[in-house]
């Protein structure tokens, strides 16, 4: 893919995609793979760097490219300093740059792959896709030329399929917490619904704060009053 596929390209979905590309090319260098994901899935919700972060996962891809590695994980490791190069770019509302770094870290995606067959045809069939949908669904929608695009816009991260069974579907579900939260007893639904919107929404903050991948709300359950046996006064 040429540059010229980047120029109807929102500047707000560089995230985004640079977030999938690093999901794809995870099996290498998992660890490293999950802090520069979560950095990079912040700045795609937020469009800023999450708190306490940037310095710990800049200095993590430094120590790593510093390291003697074999040529695979050397492309890894460059993919991922290519794609929080994109990001941090795109802080910076350079969307130039924001695309150069971008496109160089397919580049080196494309060749870390290239060690496990199809799947160097596989990173660009998905990375083509990411850009043809954005830039589809940005002009039908009439982004704002910074609006930011969240990841979960694009869909699996393997579009048409994983290409090899090395590369699998990441699994985003986590671990699971469940939260009891006491209510007034005048308390209508919507305002209960809002009391746990803030409540998530500030956990979900301090969760993304200290690198985690945020999180999500699967079940709300609102009960009125304490279950008692009938008959028994209340």
């Amino acid at each position: 893919m040429s540059n010229d596929a980047f120029t109807d390209l929102p500047i707000g979905a560089i995230p985004a995609i640079a977030y999938r590309l690093v999901l794809r090319t995870k099996i290498e260098e998992p660890d490293l793979a999950l802090q520069v994901a979560d950095f990079i899935d912040f700045v795609a919700v937020t469009g800023e760097p999450p708190p306490k972060m940037e310095e710990r996962v800049l200095l993590a891809l430094q120590e790593a490219a510093a390291q003697p590695r074999d040529r695979i994980s050397q492309f890894v490791v460059a993919t991922y300093s290519d794609a929080i190069a994109a990001a941090r770019a795109v802080m910076a509302s350079d969307r130039e740059m924001a695309i150069k770094w971008l496109y160089s870290a397919v580049a080196s995606a494309k060749e870390a792959a290239r060690g496990y067959g199809d799947v160097s045809h596989g990173i660009s069939t998905a990375f083509n896709w990411d850009i043809a949908l954005a830039c589809a669904v940005g002009r039908a929608e009439n982004w704002a030329p910074n609006g930011l695009v969240k990841p979960a816009l694009f869909g699996p991260v393997w579009p048409l399929g994983s290409p090899s069974p090395l590369y699998p579907e990441p699994n985003d579900k986590g671990a699971e917490l469940q939260l009891e939260i006491e209510v007034p007893a005048d308390a209508s639904d919507e305002q209960i619904a809002q009391m746990v919107t803030d409540t998530v929404m500030a956990m979900d903050d301090l969760h993304r704060a200290y690198g985690g991948h945020g999180l999500e709300v699967r079940e709300l359950e609102i009960q009125n009053g304490i279950p008692c046996l009938e008959g028994v006064p209340q």
